[in-house]
């Protein structure tokens, strides 16, 4: 499965990145959008900020300057980690894993990764 059906078998719509993506998202959604998870950062954080209803679920992983648009930085703490673990438990979000690796393969899990390839996510497994 490519990235892009995975994405869409959730309801989501595909918008294709770059230039002209913020308006490809108001053709879809004219009011707005309700979260912004942003992975990138500079001008396509601030572009996909504007998109938002409200600057509150504006969240980046990449980016602190996110706070100065209202939004957050990822949460690094047990409390955070504790809430995504009961969201997927309830069946609320899948993680979609691909791919699991034991510790002493961790280099190869990395490099699946950084490859670009990895649809899902990729659990390296305590020894």
């Amino acid at each position: 499965m490519c990235k892009r059906r995975l994405v869409e078998s959730t309801g989501a719509t595909h918008v294709a990145s770059g230039d002209g993506f913020a308006a490809q998202v108001r053709d879809v959604v004219p009011e707005g959008v309700d979260l912004v998870v942003d992975l990138v950062g500079g001008q396509t954080l601030r572009e996909a900020a504007r998109l938002a209803t409200d600057l509150a679920p504006v969240m980046s992983a990449a980016d602190p300057a996110v706070t100065e648009l209202g939004g957050a930085t990822r949460q690094r703490d047990p409390e955070a980690m504790e809430k995504m673990t009961s969201v997927i438990q309830y069946g609320l979000v899948d993680p979609h894993v691909t791919g699991s690796y034991p510790l002493e393969q961790a280099r190869e899990a990395l490099a699946e990764v950084e490859s670009g390839h990895a649809i899902g996510k990729i659990l390296i497994r305590p020894a």
